[in-house]
């Protein structure tokens, strides 16, 4: 007796593939991105800033009041800068440019979405 679906009286396809167990092969399987969306990255980049805080080195310390304006810029839903574009900080404020180095400043290039590179504990890593 054959079935007008084409599977076979023992759950299987034209091919003979096992109809049953593709299926709940793709059940098994869910599809779940490694980031989410905007929240997600903010998160991330909350985690990362609160590790830097922890770095007691000289490079990482003068970034101080950087780190702590991010940390509260973004706790309070302060947007990340859109794709390609980078908010520029010096000395924990927003300048509307990029700025000229001055001796004693610390300069903190912004750049969305978050192109940190985990591996450098540098700050000029975003």
């Amino acid at each position: 007796m054959s079935s007008s679906s084409g599977k076979g009286a023992q759950g299987k396809d034209a091919q003979g593939k096992d109809l049953q167990g593709e299926a709940a092969h793709r059940q098994a399987i869910k599809f779940s991105p490694a980031i989410q969306g905007t929240e997600d990255l903010v998160t991330l980049k909350l985690h990362f800033l609160r590790q830097l805080l922890e770095d007691n080195s000289y490079e990482v310390q003068r970034h101080r009041e950087n780190i702590l304006f991010l940390i509260h810029y973004y706790e309070n839903g302060g947007p990340p800068p859109p794709r390609g574009q980078t908010m520029w900080l010096v000395d924990g404020k927003i300048v509307d440019q990029m700025p000229t180095w001055a001796k004693g400043s610390a300069i903190w290039p912004e750049e969305g979405p978050f192109r940190q590179q985990l591996g450098q504990s540098s700050p000029s890593a975003f």
